[in-house]
């Protein structure tokens, strides 16, 4: 059933798509001999745009798990006392668990 309803909101969403370029050529006097053309001239800038915005966000993630990697370490808070402990061990979600 998951596989259905997300087949229909992708065709829902295709056609929401045909509507909006149907719209735009429409809008800017785009002539029919040139649609399939401007069309495809979208297509290729819109992989060319995702892929450098891949490549970007590749590098983000890169520069900024190098940097991550070289932080010093925070000190640990010292230990509860007893009583406190108890109390976390009662509100740790392992506590509300079903057998």
């Amino acid at each position: 059933m998951e596989f259905f309803s997300g087949y229909l909101i992708e065709q829902a969403l295709s056609v929401d798509n045909l509507f909006v370029f149907i719209l735009l050529f429409d809008y800017f006097k785009v002539p029919k001999s040139q649609q399939s053309r401007v069309l495809a001239w979208g297509i290729w800038g819109a992989i060319g745009m995702r892929g450098a915005m891949i490549l970007v966000g590749a590098a983000a993630l890169k520069k900024v798990s190098h940097a991550s990697s070289h932080t010093p370490q925070l000190p640990q808070p010292p230990n509860p006392s007893p009583r406190l402990a108890s109390c976390s061990s009662f509100l740790r979600p392992s506590s509300f668990s079903r057998a």
